[in-house]
């Protein structure tokens, strides 16, 4: 009987050794995925920020464009109050 006790101790022992180790791996993996999660969001709020400045840029670029037309059929304007 004492052989197999011993036997269960150093078995309990190892599950002990394997269970820390799960535990360590577990608690890494969480930190990872929690990076992840960050990195993630991060750029999520990047490619939002892009969309925004690419649509106030349109936007811009039509103002640009009226304002253009604006300053030339003003242009003749000149002329005639001087």
């Amino acid at each position: 009987v004492e052989p197999k006790r011993q036997l269960l101790r150093e078995a309990q022992a190892k599950l002990d050794v394997t269970n820390a180790k799960l535990r360590a791996a577990q608690t890494e993996l969480k930190g990872v995925e929690d990076k992840i999660a960050e990195l993630e969001a991060n750029y999520n709020s990047a490619v939002a920020e892009q969309d925004r400045l690419l649509a106030e840029m349109k936007t811009c670029e039509i103002k640009l464009a009226n304002a253009t037309k604006l300053i030339e059929g003003l242009g003749g304007e000149k002329v005639r109050w001087s």
